[in-house]
C-alpha cells in the first residue's frame, strides 16, 4: 500500500465542504477515491426509494466521463436487490472488495461483463463502499473499479485503503445530507413564502395575479441581463434575496380591511344607501303630489331633480377621472339639498309627530303620538314617540304628552311634559295646527296626530320648508376624490401596508443571505424625489434593488386586468407613465430603459394568447353588474353606463396611487 498523502485528503475535505454544485461535488468524490486507490475507473450512485441512480462515472484508460451535468447518464437504475454488489452495499452498508468479478460467484455482475462486452474492456477487481452519514443513512454508493499497480497492471484493492475511503465516503455522504437539508430549508421558505404570497392575493379576488406576475417579469429581467452581458448582473443568491423580496413586498395586505382594498368604485357600498334615499324620495314625491300638497310641475321639477343627480353620482362613482366640473356639479347637488315634508322626522330622527301622518317615511324608531296622544318619549329611541307600539308606555322619555292628560307626569307647558311622562302628560296642551309645530329636535311634540319616529339614516323632513342634503358628508368626500376610489383616510388606511409589512418582516429571523429581504420589500413605494412613503427616502438611500421592485409594481397595478376600479392599461400607456414619472425624477430612468428592452411583459403575454389566465382573471374581466332600480315606480331612474376611466393623463392629471400602487 502506498503512503496516503495527508494534504489531499486536508483538500479534498475542504472541497467537498465548499463546493455548492451537485454535479462538481460527486465528481469531485469519485475522481478522490480514484486517485487515493489508483484506480482505473469508477461510479457514483444516489440512493432512491427503489434503486441505485448513476450520478457520474469516470473510465480513465477510456477517455471517458459522465457526471450528467448536461444530461442524464443514459444508463437504468439498478434495483435494490440483494443479488447486485452495489445494492447489497447500500443495503447492508457494508464495504465489499471483490478481486476479481469472474471468479466471483456470490453476486451478479451481468451488467460489467456486458459492458465489458460491448467496449472490450476487463473489469477485475472492485471496491464498493457505501456513503453513509452521521445518522447511519446509507444515501449512495462508490464503486471503484480495477486498482492499478506500480507498473500499470490490474491489481486487487489493498484492503488497506479502506478505512481511508469509507471515511472519505461518509464524510462526502454528511457533505450531502448537509447540503440536502440546506437544500430542503430553502425549498421550505420558498414554499411558506408562496403560501403567504398566495394567502395575500387570493384574500382578494381582485389582486390574486399581481405577486407572481411581478415575479415573472423579474425572473425574465434578471435572466436577460444575463443572456445580454450588462454590467448589472445577480449572482444566485442575490436573485434569490431579490425574488423572496418580491414574493413578500405586499405582505402588509394580509390586515387592511377588504372594503378597502377590494373598493371598486368611490361609494362602494354606500351607493345601495344613496339609492334608497332617492327611491324614498321619489316616492315622497307621488305622494305629496296625490294629497294635492304640490302641483304637477314642482312634481315633475322635483323628479328630474332625482333623475338626474342620480344619474350624476352614478356616473361619478365609476369614473377613472373627475374634472373640476363634475366636482362642482356633486358639490351643487349637496347643497341643493331637498325640500322638507310637513312635519316628520328630520334627517337627524328626531322628531315627534305632526299633521302629515306619513311623518318621517322610515318611522323604524317606533311609533308616538303628538299632541292629544297617550305616551311619553322613549329616550333610547330617535324619534319623539313612544316605543315600538303605538300607544306604548314611555320610560324616561324625552316628551311629555300634551293636553287632556289624565294622570300626572310632571308636565307642564306648552308642547308636553318633563322628561319623565309615565302614560299621559297633565301639560296645558301641545300646540295643535295643520301642519306642526314643533322644531325636528327630538324634544317637543306637537301637532294633531300621529306621527313616526326619524331614521339618522333617511331624508325625513323637519320642518316645512326646511332644506335636507340629498349627500351626507361622508358621501360627498367619496365623490370629490379624483382619481382612483380611495378617500384620504382610506388611502392612509391602504398605504400602512407597507409599514406593516416591514415589521413583520423584521420579525422573522432570516439568514444572512436574506438579510435584505424586509428593507427592499418595506420600501417599494418610496420614489427617487422623496415623493413615496413610507419613510420618504430619496436618491442613493433607496437601493438598486428597491428601484427595480418599484418599477415592476407600477408596471404591473397600471397594466392588471383584474382590478375593480380601472380596465387594463396598454403596455404602451403604461410605459408612457412610467416614462413621465422617471423625467420627474420619480423613477430610475436607467433602469426603467433595461426593463423597457427586455420586454419580460411579454411572458405574460404570450400565456394570455395561450388561453392560460387565470379563473380570477377571467371573472373579473367582465362587465360591471348593473342595477336597474328605479327612484319611483312613477318616476324611474335608469343606470347610465359607468364612463371610460381611459381618458389620456396628463401632468396635471397624473395616476392616481390608487392605480400604480400593487
Amino acid at each position: 500500500m502506498k503512503p496516503i498523502d495527508a494534504g489531499l485528503l486536508l483538500d479534498v475535505g475542504i472541497a467537498l465542504s465548499k463546493e455548492k454544485d451537485d454535479d462538481l461535488l460527486f465528481e469531485t468524490i469519485l475522481t478522490a477515491a480514484m486517485d487515493i486507490t489508483r484506480c482505473d475507473g469508477g461510479t457514483l450512485y444516489i440512493k432512491t426509494d427503489e434503486a441505485l441512480a448513476f450520478r457520474t462515472m469516470a473510465t480513465r484508460s477510456l477517455g471517458l466521463r459522465e457526471n450528467g451535468k448536461n444530461a442524464p447518464i443514459a444508463l437504468p437504475p439498478v434495483p435494490l436487490l440483494r443479488t447486485n454488489v452495489c445494492a447489497r452495499a447500500a443495503l447492508d452498508g457494508t464495504l465489499i472488495n471483490v478481486p476479481d468479478v469472474y471468479q466471483s460467484d456470490g453476486y451478479d455482475f451481468s451488467g460489467p461483463r456486458e459492458y465489458d462486452a460491448l467496449t472490450g474492456y476487463r473489469t477485475v477487481s472492485m471496491l464498493v463502499v457505501p456513503m453513509e452519514n452521521d445518522f447511519g443513512d446509507v444515501i449512495g454508493v462508490l464503486q471503484l473499479i480495477n486498482a492499478l499497480g506500480g507498473a500499470g497492471e490490474i491489481v486487487a484493492f489493498d484492503p488497506g485503503y479502506e478505512p481511508v475511503i469509507l471515511s472519505l465516503a461518509s464524510q462526502a455522504a454528511i457533505c450531502l445530507t448537509n447540503k440536502n437539508y440546506a437544500a430542503e430549508v430553502e425549498r421550505l421558505l420558498d414554499s411558506f413564502v408562496q403560501v403567504m404570497s398566495a394567502a395575500i392575493d387570493e384574500r382578494s379576488p381582485y389582486n390574486a395575479n399581481h405577486t407572481r406576475n411581478m415575479v415573472k417579469y423579474a425572473e425574465g429581467f434578471i435572466d436577460w441581463l444575463s443572456e445580454t452581458g450588462n454590467a448589472w448582473t445577480f449572482s444566485p443568491a442575490e436573485r434569490r434575496q431579490f425574488l423572496m423580496s418580491v414574493w413578500l413586498h405586499d405582505i402588509g395586505k394580509l390586515v387592511i380591511p377588504l372594503e378597502i382594498m377590494d373598493k371598486p368604485s368611490r361609494l362602494g357600498s354606500k351607493l345601495d344607501r344613496i339609492e334608497h334615499r332617492f327611491e324614498t324620495l321619489g316616492l315622497r314625491n307621488r305622494i305629496a303630489l296625490l294629497e294635492g300638497k304640490i302641483g304637477e310641475n314642482e312634481f315633475e321639477r322635483r323628479a328630474r331633480t332625482l333623475e338626474e343627480g342620480l344619474a350624476l353620482i352614478r356616473q361619478s362613482d365609476r369614473a377613472g377621472f373627475l374634472p373640476d366640473e363634475t366636482v362642482e356639479k356633486i358639490q351643487a347637488l349637496a347643497r341643493s339639498g331637498w325640500p322638507g315634508a310637513n312635519g316628520g322626522g328630520a334627517m337627524s330622527g328626531a322628531n315627534g309627530g305632526g299633521n302629515d301622518t306619513t311623518g318621517s317615511v322610515s318611522g323604524d324608531a317606533g311609533h308616538g303620538n303628538g299632541a292629544g296622544g297617550d305616551d311619553g318619549g322613549n329616550a333610547n329611541d330617535p324619534g319623539a314617540g313612544g316605543g315600538d307600539d303605538p300607544g306604548a308606555i314611555g320610560g324616561n322619555g324625552v316628551n311629555g304628552g300634551s293636553a287632556g292628560g289624565e294622570d300626572d307626569a310632571n308636565g307642564g307647558g306648552a308642547g308636553g311634559g318633563n322628561a319623565n311622562g309615565v302614560r299621559r302628560g297633565s301639560g296645558a296642551g301641545g300646540p295643535g295646527g295643520a301642519d306642526g309645530a314643533s322644531r325636528g329636535d327630538g324634544v317637543n311634540g306637537g301637532g294633531n296626530s300621529t306621527g313616526h319616529g326619524g331614521n339618522a339614516n333617511d331624508p325625513g323632513a323637519a320642518d316645512q320648508g326646511k332644506i335636507l342634503p340629498l349627500l351626507s358628508a361622508d358621501e360627498l368626500l367619496c365623490l370629490s376624490v379624483r382619481k382612483g376610489t380611495l378617500t384620504a383616510p382610506e388611502r392612509g388606511v391602504m398605504e400602512s401596508h407597507v409599514t406593516i409589512t416591514g415589521k413583520m418582516l423584521n420579525r422573522m429571523a432570516f439568514s444572512k443571505n436574506y438579510s435584505r429581504v424586509p428593507e427592499w420589500a418595506a420600501s417599494h413605494h418610496e420614489l427617487l424625489n422623496g415623493g413615496g412613503y413610507p419613510n420618504q427616502l430619496a436618491g442613493g438611500a433607496i437601493p438598486r434593488e428597491v428601484r427595480l421592485l418599484t418599477i415592476l409594481d407600477i408596471f404591473d397595478a397600471l397594466t392588471a386586468r383584474d382590478r375593480p376600479y380601472k380596465p387594463a392599461m396598454p403596455t404602451e400607456k403604461a410605459l408612457s407613465i412610467l416614462g413621465e414619472m422617471a423625467r420627474d425624477g420619480q423613477l430610475d430612468a436607467e433602469i426603467l430603459a433595461l426593463f423597457t428592452a427586455c420586454e419580460p411583459w411579454l411572458i405574460r403575454d404570450e400565456l394570455t394568447r395561450a388561453g392560460a389566465q387565470t379563473r380570477e382573471v377571467a371573472l373579473n374581466r367582465k362587465e360591471p353588474v348593473t342595477r336597474a332600480e328605479p327612484v319611483s315606480r312613477e318616476t324611474p331612474v335608469t343606470r347610465e353606463a359607468p364612463v371610460s376611466r381611459e381618458e389620456p393623463m396628463t401632468r396635471e392629471a397624473p395616476p392616481a396611487r390608487a392605480e400604480t400602487d400593487g
